[in-house]
Formats: C-alpha cells, structure tokens, sequence
C-alpha cells in the first residue's frame, strides 16, 4: 500500500505548514481525513511517496522508496549501504546474524505453541478426571486432582534414583 501525504489546515482553511503520512490502498484514498486528536488534513495533490514508478533494477521493484529510519529516499541495496556508511550506520547486510529478529520471532511463536499444547494437555487431563464435576473441598475432588498432578508430573520423573559413588 503506498503512503500519501496530507496538509494539517486550520479553521480558516490555511495550510500549518504539518504533514500527516497514512497508508491506503490507492482504491481507497480520501481527499480529506482527520487525525486522532481532531485535525483535518488535506490531501496534497502531488506527493512523491505516494507516486513511484515502477523500474526492474531498482529496490523493491520501484524507483526509490522513502526510509523512514535514513530519513530520505533509497535507490537500490547498494545505495542503502552508501547511506548507511555516510551516517556512520552499519547495514544489516553486513551483520553477522541478519535475521536475529526472524529468529526470536520464529522461536517465539514456537514457545508459544508448546505452551499452548501443554495447555490444552492440562485441560483435557481435567476433562479426564472430571474434576469440576465434585465439590470443593471434598475427598473426591482431592482425589481427582492427586490423579492429574500425577498424570502430568508423575513423581518418578523427578526422583534421582542414581546411586552416588564417592
């Protein structure tokens, strides 16, 4: 989705001089939006970052992409990496491990599954035992719960039966 710049105005209808940047699909562009704390903002009729043109030898199929993080428009990869030198930045292209972030992320969600799985493991083993079917407090639901703990960390998994040689 391309970004489109809109002029901040005031009441009387004069641009301030800001500049608001939001995402639309190029369907979907209004001609006037209002911001979360209630200014309204024209669309600027021309706007370099909503207008690239499509070349095969530049960066990400465009003709220049504006860089957030360098503040101005990159050409290609090698002219990051110009930029990047200028600034005295380093790029990730030259990182050791570039994908660290892929990598947490992908170990993340993996973490998160196995929790998830284990879970769902407790939840059944539950559903098992049906231990919400007795009451509180009663011999039954004692039991029943003495039965899950022992279905999900059965004690002999914990217990060190190596004999210890000195």
């Amino acid at each position: 989705m391309p970004l489109y710049e809109f002029k901040v105005i005031d009441e009387n209808g004069n641009a301030t001089g800001e500049v608001i940047e939001e995402l639309f699909k190029h369907t979907d562009v209004p001609n006037i939006i209002r911001s979360s704390n209630g200014r309204v903002a024209v669309r600027k009729k021309f706007s370099v970052i909503a207008k690239p043109s499509a070349t095969p030898e530049s960066i990400y199929g465009v003709n220049g992409t504006f860089n957030r993080g360098l503040g101005q428009v990159v050409y290609s990869h090698k002219h990051y990496d110009q930029i990047c030198q200028e600034k005295g930045l380093i790029p990730e292209s030259q990182l050791s491990n570039r994908y660290a972030f892929e990598d947490l992320c992908e170990k993340k969600t993996q973490h998160d599954a196995k929790e998830e799985a284990e879970f769902h493991r407790w939840e059944d083993t539950m559903k098992k035992e049906d231990v919400f079917s007795a009451k509180e407090g009663t011999r039954e639901y004692t039991e029943k719960w003495e039965r899950v703990w022992e279905t999900m960390l059965p004690a002999h998994e914990a217990l060190d039966t190596t004999p210890i040689t000195i």
